[in-house]
């Protein structure tokens, strides 16, 4: 599992903002190509909502199976993404500060195989400083904007 916390000092609803809608999260999210929805999509009530999620890695496009886990506007967005080989639980939960927003991440990833489970393991760090470098990103965008 991979937690992160920080405070933003922007108001949660703008925040939420960059993680909620697609435009605003692929100015901090450069590896997001698109999200297409299966099914009719409530952006009010989105919990249950299937999708296909595109990502660059490296000099690739990936596709994932997703499905939106819980939503409270703008408090909480949970996703969770993944393919046969490994599932990964993403929540991002906010909260006021006097100051702005903190932002609590929280990253659980499961993997479906052996090879996955040996691959997930020496990437580890990496995949830290990528969702670390994320969240600096994020942070750097809704206090600019």
């Amino acid at each position: 599992m991979i937690t992160y916390s920080m405070d933003i000092q922007a108001p949660i609803e703008h925040v939420f903002q960059f993680i909620d809608e697609e435009e605003k999260t692929k100015l901090w999210m450069k590896e997001l190509v698109g999200t297409t929805y299966i099914g009719t999509f409530d952006p009010e009530n989105p919990v249950g909502t299937k999708f296909k999620q595109k990502l660059k890695e490296g000099g690739r496009i990936a596709e994932y199976d997703g499905e939106v886990l819980a939503y409270e506007k703008p408090k909480l967005l949970s996703i969770r993404l993944g393919n046969k080989m490994f599932s990964v639980d993403v929540t991002y939960q906010l909260s006021e500060t006097p100051n702005g927003t903190r932002l609590h991440y929280t990253c659980t990833q499961t993997f479906h195989t052996f090879l996955a489970r040996v691959m997930g393991t020496l990437f580890s760090g990496f995949m830290k400083k990528i969702f670390q470098k994320q969240m600096k990103a994020l942070k750097e965008v809704a206090e600019s904007r």
